[in-house]
């Protein structure tokens, strides 16, 4: 883990998600990257359409990406385990899909 002040966001999330860091959550709380029902989410790991990218990966972790560009769009396709899928448009979740 760097610095929380100097690592990215989305390093602070990583970090945060994966070994539950204090100064991570600090700093990312400090900096208003979430919003206070993004973390009500993230606490409970959990996600819901609308959020954002960043408290996707604060909630479940990073994970494989497959990216699609195009004019207007970035579309992001993130692959979790169990068959577990999320998809991200311009950051922010707009569906997910799972193996039920």
């Amino acid at each position: 883990m760097c610095s929380a002040q100097t690592a990215p966001d989305d390093q602070l999330c990583s970090d945060y998600h994966e070994f539950e860091y204090p100064e991570a959550k600090g700093e990312l709380k400090r900096r208003h990257a979430l919003t206070e029902v993004e973390w009500k989410l993230v606490e409970q790991h959990q996600i819901r359409i609308g959020i954002s990218e960043l408290a996707l990966i604060c909630s479940w972790g990073e994970t494989e990406v497959n990216r699609t560009v195009t004019a207007h769009i970035i579309h992001k396709q993130y692959v979790y385990g169990g068959g577990s899928y999320v998809y991200v448009e311009n950051g922010r979740v707009v569906s997910a899909q799972d193996a039920r």
